[in-house]
């Protein structure tokens, strides 16, 4: 497998390779590779996380079991208002 990279990228390569933690460009290459799959593989699991939040937040409408969003502000305003007043 050939890679083209940009002269900006070939210069990092280079210049990871001069610190002396890589020994060749492909090293350098195949790390970025690995932190890209890992990254992918995070947002996969995020997102099907989030998929799933939704989808119960969707099942519990669907059921009425909704908050009105002004008395959950009006709860919290309580809230801090306690706290600042110590009661």
């Amino acid at each position: 497998m050939n890679v083209s990279l940009t002269p900006q990228l070939a210069k990092f390569v280079e210049r990871r390779v001069a610190t002396g933690r890589y020994h060749t460009a492909s090293e350098v290459v195949r790390e970025g590779l690995r932190l890209l799959e890992t990254q992918e593989r995070d947002q996969d699991e995020a997102f099907k996380s989030l998929k799933a939040k939704l989808a119960h937040a969707a099942a519990q409408a669907e059921r009425g079991e909704l908050v009105d969003p002004d008395q959950v502000l009006r709860k919290i305003e309580q809230l801090k208002k306690k706290r600042r007043t110590g009661k």
